[in-house]
């Protein structure tokens, strides 16, 4: 059998405005990010040619954590758009956005470790990043994953797998998974075709349709589907599981699940999830009193831009309230801290 061709899935949707294969965060995270402006600069740089300028633009915004940049910069690189062609720097920002959860970041990662592309030729680690994207309903990622069960590559071969999994993105019109399933079928290599029960797993699922679920309602389900995708390594539902866990809905309310959670958010530049650690350290919820601790995230939150909810004299009133409880070396000793935790990435802050 020929060598495995996995599929790499590159448009530069967040830039185009149209959404192909690129996942987004909502815009209120760019809102959260306060760089609104700069990457409405590199849209406008990317659209009429000057991919330089936008890598220019993109490349700090991607530094500060906004993921569908990193996407966009990876992008840049991988297909040497007006810049050098760099695989190597593709991979480290398909890389940055894949932990964040990006489904199609995870699976460009997977097909640059099966390709041996900027990265070492790694077939666990390819399987493992195109099961996660899989998982979240990347028809790519789920024909890259159906191609290596059929082929047996690298892994025992399984038809019954790649029948699943073939089903599961021809399903979403994905035509070489179409035309696989259908020679399956004709050769009869799985019986799960006969037996029309070869997508029994548990369906897909997603941010968005974890949100819905919220939003009907149906907090046991949201809840569930929010846990799975943090586990992933999913920024924003690390936020909201970690807010359903302080306020009690879908699971017994639990402060120290809720600063673990947006603790990880927040290493992953979430400002959200730094702005509600400062808070919880202030009033000692699931963590000891930590003035100091407190003042800190709130300035790393602050320092990057975030748009503090409520009217600012609330929020005045939050930092006031804290800082007259510190002396003034404290203050200076929490800014310090803020801006050290902003150097280190936001990592063991």
């Amino acid at each position: 059998m020929s060598r495995l061709t996995a599929t790499i899935c590159l448009t530069l949707a967040v830039l185009l405005g149209t959404l192909g294969c690129q996942s987004t965060q909502t815009s209120t995270n760019a809102n959260w990010l306060g760089l609104n402006i700069d990457y409405q600069r590199a849209v406008n740089a990317f659209e009429s040619g000057d991919y330089v300028k936008a890598r220019q633009l993109l490349i700090p915004i991607a530094e500060s954590g906004y993921r569908p940049a990193q996407y966009n910069l990876a992008v840049l690189y991988y297909q040497g758009n007006g810049i050098a062609q760099d695989y190597s720097k593709a991979a480290e920002w398909f890389s940055r956005a894949a932990k964040q959860g990006d489904a199609q970041a995870q699976n460009n990662l997977g097909a640059m470790y099966l390709k041996g592309k900027g990265v070492t030729y790694n077939h666990k680690i390819a399987e493992s990043w195109f099961t996660r994207s899989a998982d979240q309903g990347t028809a790519a990622a789920q024909y890259n994953l159906a191609t290596i069960y059929e082929g047996g590559y690298d892994v025992k071969q399984n038809y019954e797998k790649a029948a699943h999994w073939y089903e599961r993105a021809a399903d979403q019109g994905h035509k070489k998974s179409q035309s696989r399933l259908a020679y399956l079928k004709k050769e009869n290599k799985a019986e799960c075709l006969s037996l029309g029960k070869c997508s029994i797993s548990k369906p897909t699922v997603t941010f968005d349709g974890a949100m819905q679920a919220l939003k009907d309602g149906d907090y046991s389900r949201g809840f569930k589907q929010l846990t799975k995708l943090a586990k992933s390594g999913n920024r924003d539902a690390q936020v909201v599981l970690g807010q359903m866990y302080n306020k009690g809905k879908g699971t017994p309310p639990d402060f120290r699940m809720a600063m673990k959670w947006w603790r990880q958010a927040a290493e992953q530049g979430s400002m959200p999830a730094q702005y509600k650690l400062g808070v919880m350290y202030a009033a000692g919820k699931g963590v000891e009193v930590d003035y100091v601790k407190g003042l800190m995230w709130l300035k790393v939150a602050e320092f990057g831009g975030y748009e503090f909810s409520g009217s600012s004299e609330m929020n005045k009133f939050l930092f006031t309230a804290i800082e007259d409880r510190l002396t003034s070396s404290q203050i200076e000793e929490a800014q310090n801290l803020a801006h050290e935790c902003i150097r280190k990435k936001y990592k063991g802050c």
